[in-house]
């Protein structure tokens, strides 16, 4: 087992948390934790389909995931922009830093 946890550590990159989605920030975390809070508490109830409950529960699931997609599409349309403007500038090291 040791030559395995050996072999892991020398060849597989260590990543830090977050490191693919490097648009995550605080405020999703407050959300995830928001819907997963609201989630825990309609499952406790029995998971009604209507209600106060079930209203919040669906009503913080969407939040979540609208900023999500929003915080993704804000990343993606200003990665394309620095590259755009790297391009038209005609600077090659920028543009392919970029």
């Amino acid at each position: 087992m040791k030559v395995l946890s050996f072999c892991l550590e020398n060849t597989i990159p260590l990543q830090k948390k977050h490191f693919l989605k490097f648009w995550w920030d605080q405020e999703l975390d407050a959300l995830k934790d928001q819907s997963i809070s609201s989630c825990n508490t309609w499952k406790a109830a029995g998971r009604p389909r209507s209600g106060p409950l079930f209203d919040k529960y669906r009503k913080d699931k969407s939040t979540y995931r609208r900023a999500i997609r929003a915080k993704q599409q804000k990343e993606s349309f200003a990665y394309t922009n620095d590259l755009h403007e790297a391009l038209l500038k005609k600077q090659g090291t920028n543009f392919w830093k970029c």
